[in-house]
């Protein structure tokens, strides 16, 4: 059996590492090999530990991410910070894969350290394998301080995939981006995000009232919680068209409750927008959940929401929350762009609406509201169908069987 190293620059709160790469490194890890995480956190501090295990993965947290995450808000660093703080990742990151010795060395997301380490280790230990998880436009998606840090990572994104014996990506956007940057057929592999039952598992069911433990003074028996999980971030989510849809939606069901769960650099401006369209009392910021409380917060949402424009970002996205949200049975309401509708199977899985469309997206609610209510079964049908599909451990197996090859 091999030794796996996955080179991750966030943390295992991210939805990357925590919710991509983990549940394969655990799968992984149950087929017989020896796998671990080399990430990046996002508070490093002398408190955090340096090296644990999770299920079985050994994890290395081995320096401070691109940015800084205090509780709610994100910090970004001023350009002279941003270079010192990726330079000492990038040399403990290939310090800590050349101590390892991997059989296998799988870079998560074309960034400057973990890409530079991998190819280096990749070089040095003669025999391994180096693949690349292309798992976002990170070029148009990131918030960038200078032209010349976007020109970076667009450089990374277009050239290391020349560079490594295989590429792993979910989107069609993404595989027909690499097809075009000259990464052969037989090197590359649709691999979605996967759902971890287990994970969905891991809390028991909490009646509505337990919301409040959450912070919810105003949430009431009877509510209709309406639930957006992701990044509070105006520039690379279309929060400003989920916003224009909750009037909307509130002028037909005034018991619709919108739960916003996630942090950002926005995330203030996000509650003061809110304030001002006098919509507050029916809108809660839950701030950043640990991943693994997720599941308790899905269990009493009945509709999950991922506003969307139709931009490249956008068609590059396979969203994770989109994913967990249908394994734990809770239909979603998206726009009809790139992979959504194989997601979501149709309308099995939800509603589709026209992209950037706030009125669509209202209607859309409202009507996935009454179906879910309409549908007592539709919960498990949605699930069923998503844990046959995006099964954690099914994924892992076909990941290994593409190391091999």
């Amino acid at each position: 059996m091999a030794k796996i190293a996955f080179l991750a620059t966030a943390s295992l709160e991210s939805p990357y590492s925590g919710g991509r790469c983990l549940p394969w490194a655990k799968y992984l890890h149950r087929q017989g090999h020896q796998v671990h995480i080399v990430t990046l956190h996002h508070h490093w501090t002398s408190d955090v530990p340096r090296h644990f295990r999770h299920e079985g993965v050994h994890i290395h947290q081995i320096g401070q991410m691109h940015v800084r995450k205090l509780g709610d808000v994100t910090q970004y660093f001023s350009f002279s910070r941003l270079l010192w703080t990726v330079a000492r990742s990038f040399g403990a990151m290939t310090r800590t894969v050349l101590a390892l010795r991997p059989h296998i060395i799988h870079i998560g997301k074309p960034h400057p350290q973990n890409t530079l380490a991998g190819l280096i280790a990749g070089s040095v230990l003669r025999g391994s394998k180096v693949f690349l998880d292309y798992d976002d436009y990170e070029s148009g998606i990131n918030r960038f301080n200078t032209s010349f840090e976007r020109w970076v990572i667009r450089l990374f994104e277009n050239r290391s995939p020349r560079y490594v014996h295989g590429v792993t990506t979910h989107t069609t956007f993404l595989h027909r981006r690499l097809l075009q940057n000259g990464v052969p057929e037989t090197r590359l592999l649709r691999l979605p995000s996967g759902f971890d039952p287990e994970w969905g598992r891991a809390t028991g069911p909490i009646p509505s009232t337990s919301w409040r433990g959450y912070g919810f003074p105003r949430w009431a028996d009877g509510d209709l919680p309406v639930l957006y999980v992701g990044t509070i971030a105006f520039t690379s989510h279309a929060l400003e068209i989920l916003f224009e849809a909750i009037p909307r939606v509130l002028s037909r069901e005034k018991r619709a409750f919108f739960v916003f769960v996630g942090g950002g650099a926005d995330l203030e401006q996000a509650r003061e927008q809110v304030r001002a369209m006098g919509i507050d009392s029916r809108v809660c910021f839950m701030g950043r959940v640990p991943h693994g409380q997720v599941p308790r917060i899905l269990r009493d949402a009945l509709v999950s929401v991922d506003p969307v424009r139709d931009t490249p970002v956008d068609r590059a996205r396979w969203p994770l929350k989109i994913v967990e949200s249908l394994g734990m049975g809770v239909p979603v309401v998206t726009g009809d762009v790139g992979d959504r509708r194989e997601i979501l199977q149709g309308d099995t899985g939800g509603t589709l609406v026209r992209p950037g469309d706030p009125q669509a997206l209202a209607a859309g609610i409202l009507e996935t509201l009454e179906r879910r209510r309409a549908v007592p079964g539709w919960a498990q049908v949605i699930q069923d169908s998503a844990v046959s599909r995006f099964h954690a451990g099914i994924l892992a197996e076909r990941l290994a069987a593409f190391y091999l090859r």
